[in-house]
């Protein structure tokens, strides 16, 4: 996206890699023209992606106190911020079941949020390169 820090960052890692001897080129998308962001990280088209990820971008402030509301998107095989086509049939199982419990029957989801995590550790959807605590 378009976004100053993000800029800085892909260059950063362009960078990196360029040292490395793989060659790359950046393409910016901005996140206001939303339907060009969408179709350019669905295309599929792409090795890499740089996209940042908060609570409240693909919900509401429920989402920051519900989990599944931001693991679904990421790591469900028909997520709507799944653009790495991560398909696991155990995380969607467990992500549907998750939907379908109270948000109140903490250690029911707890269960199920940890098996999530040990399968997401097993069959990681993505290789992060870095992570950033506060912007």
């Amino acid at each position: 996206t378009d976004g100053k820090k993000t800029i800085e960052i892909a260059k950063w890692i362009k960078r990196d890699l360029i040292n490395l001897g793989i060659d790359l080129t950046l393409k910016e998308v901005k996140y206001e023209e939303q339907e060009a962001w969408e179709r350019e990280l669905s295309s599929g088209k792409y090795h890499m992606l740089l996209m940042g990820y908060k609570a409240t971008s693909w919900g509401s402030e429920e989402a920051k106190a519900d989990t599944v509301k931001l693991l679904y998107p990421l790591f469900h095989s028909g997520g709507s911020a799944n653009f790495t086509f991560y398909s696991n049939s155990r995380v969607d199982e467990l992500l549907d079941q998750l939907e379908s419990i109270d948000i109140s029957l903490s250690s029911m989801r707890e269960g199920k949020l940890k098996e999530i995590n040990r399968v997401l550790l097993e069959d990681p959807p993505t290789v992060n390169l870095f992570y950033i605590t506060k912007l």
